[in-house]
C-alpha cells in the first residue's frame, strides 16, 4: 500500500483543476472571439490555411479597391466625352449656318463668337480630372494637358506641306496675304495683314527672306507673328482681282495664312523613346532598344583606343551604376554604332554630327551624358490575377491639337495632321473662317465636322469597353470575394450551438473539481483521534 500524503492530494487536485478550468477559459475565449483557432496551438495546420485564405481574401479586397478607381476614372471619361459629343453636334449646326449663302458677315461674326465659348469649354472637357489627377494627360496627370494657343493654316493647295509657329496672342483671328512671292530672289517679300475679318488691311513690314528658314512674319503692333518652318511657295495676291462666282466671300486670292486659336498638348504620349544628348544639343543619331520604366542617363567615364566605359543612373544622377565595358567599332557610323547596356535595354549610339561652325566633329569624351527618356503615358490597375486595365486616357489621340515633340526645336504642330481626328484644329480653324467670312472655308471645315464626331465616338465607345470590362470583373471579383470569405469563416468561426454545449459541460466539470476536491480535502486522521 501506497501512502497518500497531503501533499501528494494538493498537487493532484490543484493540476486537476488547472487543467479543468484552463479547457474552461479556452471555451470562455472563443465564446468571446468567436473565432475556434485563437493562436496557432489551437490549431497549427488550421492556423496555415486561414492565414493562406486571409492572404487571398486581401488580394481579392485589393483588386476591389482598384476595380472602384478604374471605374470612377472610367466612368469620368466617358461621360467627359459625352459631352464632348453634345458640343460637337453644336459645332456641325453652327457650320452648316455659317455654309448658308443667306447669312451675312454679321451673322457668321455671331457663330464664331459661339464658336469661341465652345472651342473654351472643349479645352475645360479635355483637362478633366478625377481625384485631382487630369484624366486625358497621358501620365503627367498633375498638370493640366492642354492650354489655350495659336496656330496657322493656309488653304493654298501649293502650301499643303507647309509648317507654321505662331508667337505671341490675338483677340480675334487674322489672315496674312503677300503682295509679292517671297524666295531667294526677293528676300523681303511685301505682305498685309488684318485683325478684323477683312475689313481693314495693313501694309506691314516686309518679310524677311535673307536669313534663310524660317522667315518670320511680324504682325505690326499686335505682338503675333508667324514662321514658316516648312517649304514655302508664296503665291502673290492680286489687288485688283475680284471674285465674280462669289461676291459674299470677296476672297482668297493668292497664299492667305490664317492665324487661329486653337489648343496645345503638354501631356504625355506613347510616342518611341526618345534619347537627349549633352552637351552637344544636336541631333545624336542615339536610339534606345528596349522596355525602360524610368529615365535612364548614361556617362562616358573614360576612351581609350576602341575602348568606352561608362555608368548609367536610375535615379537623375544622384547615383551612379558602373556599367560594362563598350566596344568602339573603327569609322563609326550611324549603321556600326556603339552599344551600351544598361537597364532596361541597350543605348545605341552613332557618330557625332558635324557642328554648325563647320569645325570637325567631336569625338565621344569623358563627361558627354545621354538621357534615355521613355514615354509611359499609360496608367495600368491590376485587378485581378494577370489583369490590368488602363484607366487613362492620352488627350492627343482623342482631342488632338498641336504638340511639339520632346527636344524638337521645330515648334507646336497639328497633330495629328488630319482634320478628322484633330478636334481643336477643326474648331479653331471653323473659327478663323467664319470670323473672317469664308463660307467656302465654313463649308470646307463642316465636311469634317461629321468624321470627328465619329472620331469622338469611336473613344467613347473604346472607354465604355473598359469600362464594361471593369464591371464584369467586379461581378466575378464579388463572387471569389463571397467564396473565399465562407471558406475563412469555415476554417476559424466557432459553432455556437456546440460552442455553449461545451461551455455549459466544462463549467459543471469545473464545479464538480472544486467540489470533489473540497470534500476530499477536509478529511484527516484528526477528525477520528
Amino acid at each position: 500500500m501506497i501512502r497518500v500524503s497531503q501533499r501528494q492530494m494538493y498537487s493532484n487536485f490543484l493540476f486537476r483543476m488547472n487543467g479543468t478550468l484552463s479547457a474552461y477559459m479556452d471555451s470562455h475565449l472563443q465564446s468571446s472571439t468567436q473565432k475556434k483557432v485563437n493562436k496557432p496551438s489551437d490549431d497549427p495546420y488550421g492556423t496555415a490555411q486561414i492565414m493562406a485564405s486571409n492572404t487571398r481574401l486581401s488580394s481579392l479586397t485589393q483588386y476591389a479597391d482598384n476595380l472602384n478607381m478604374a471605374k470612377g476614372w472610367l466612368t469620368q471619361g466617358e461621360n467627359t466625352l459625352d459631352q464632348v459629343h453634345t458640343s460637337m453636334t453644336r459645332v456641325l449646326e453652327l457650320l452648316e449656318q455659317a455654309s448658308t449663302g443667306t447669312y451675312d458677315q454679321v451673322q457668321r461674326e455671331i457663330i464664331g463668337g459661339e464658336l469661341r465659348q465652345i472651342l473654351e469649354q472643349m479645352i475645360s472637357y479635355a483637362n478633366t480630372k478625377f481625384n485631382g489627377r487630369h484624366i486625358f494627360a497621358g501620365h503627367e496627370t498633375e498638370a493640366p494637358p492642354y492650354a489655350m494657343t495659336m496656330g496657322a493654316f493656309s488653304r493654298d493647295p501649293s502650301m499643303s506641306q507647309a509648317r507654321f509657329v505662331v508667337e505671341g496672342n490675338l483677340s480675334k483671328s487674322a489672315i496674312v496675304r503677300f503682295l509679292d512671292d517671297g524666295s531667294p530672289g526677293n528676300p523681303t517679300p511685301d505682305f498685309q495683314y488684318t485683325l478684323d475679318g477683312g475689313t481693314t488691311w495693313i501694309n506691314s513690314v516686309p518679310a524677311d527672306w535673307s536669313a534663310g528658314p524660317p522667315p518670320q512674319i511680324r504682325l505690326g503692333t499686335s505682338g503675333a507673328s508667324v514662321k514658316l518652318l516648312g517649304p514655302d511657295a508664296i503665291t502673290p495676291f492680286d489687288p485688283s482681282w475680284i471674285r465674280q462666282n462669289n461676291p459674299a466671300s470677296p476672297h482668297e486670292d493668292g497664299t492667305w495664312i490664317y492665324l487661329h486659336h486653337t489648343a496645345q498638348y503638354n501631356g504625355d504620349t506613347n510616342s518611341p523613346t526618345v534619347v537627349q544628348s549633352y552637351p552637344y544639343n544636336l541631333p545624336v543619331p542615339a536610339e534606345a532598344s528596349g522596355v525602360f520604366k524610368r529615365d535612364v542617363a548614361v556617362r562616358v567615364d573614360a576612351v581609350s583606343g576602341n575602348d568606352l566605359t561608362y555608368s548609367y543612373s536610375l535615379d537623375d544622377g544622384v547615383s551612379w551604376v558602373e556599367g560594362l565595358h563598350a566596344a568602339i567599332p573603327p569609322g563609326v557610323s550611324s549603321s556600326d554604332p556603339i552599344r551600351i547596356s544598361v537597364e532596361g535595354g541597350f543605348l545605341n549610339l552613332g557618330a557625332v554630327p558635324t557642328p554648325p561652325n563647320g569645325l570637325p566633329p567631336p569625338a565621344y569624351v569623358p563627361g558627354d551624358q545621354f538621357i534615355i527618356r521613355p514615354h509611359r503615358a499609360d496608367i495600368d490597375l491590376t485587378i485581378g490575377a494577370n489583369a490590368n486595365i488602363t484607366i487613362n486616357n492620352i488627350g492627343l489621340d482623342i482631342f488632338g491639337g498641336l504638340y511639339q515633340q520632346p527636344f524638337s526645336s521645330e515648334g507646336a504642330m497639328p497633330t495629328p495632321n488630319d482634320l478628322d481626328k484633330n478636334l481643336f484644329e477643326l474648331i479653331g480653324r471653323g473659327i478663323a473662317l467664319v470670323e473672317t467670312n469664308s463660307q467656302e472655308g465654313a463649308q470646307e471645315t463642316l465636311a469634317h465636322c461629321s468624321k470627328v464626331i465619329s472620331h469622338i465616338s469611336l473613344a467613347r465607345t473604346t472607354i465604355g469597353a473598359r469600362l464594361n470590362r471593369v464591371s464584369s470583373i467586379g461581378i466575378q471579383l464579388d463572387s471569389l470575394k463571397l467564396d473565399e470569405s465562407d471558406r475563412l469563416s469555415s476554417l476559424e468561426d466557432v459553432d455556437l450551438a456546440e460552442l455553449m454545449t461545451r461551455l455549459t459541460q466544462q463549467q459543471l466539470a469545473y464545479q464538480s473539481v472544486l467540489q470533489s476536491s473540497s470534500m476530499i480535502m477536509q478529511l484527516s486522521l484528526m477528525n477520528f483521534i
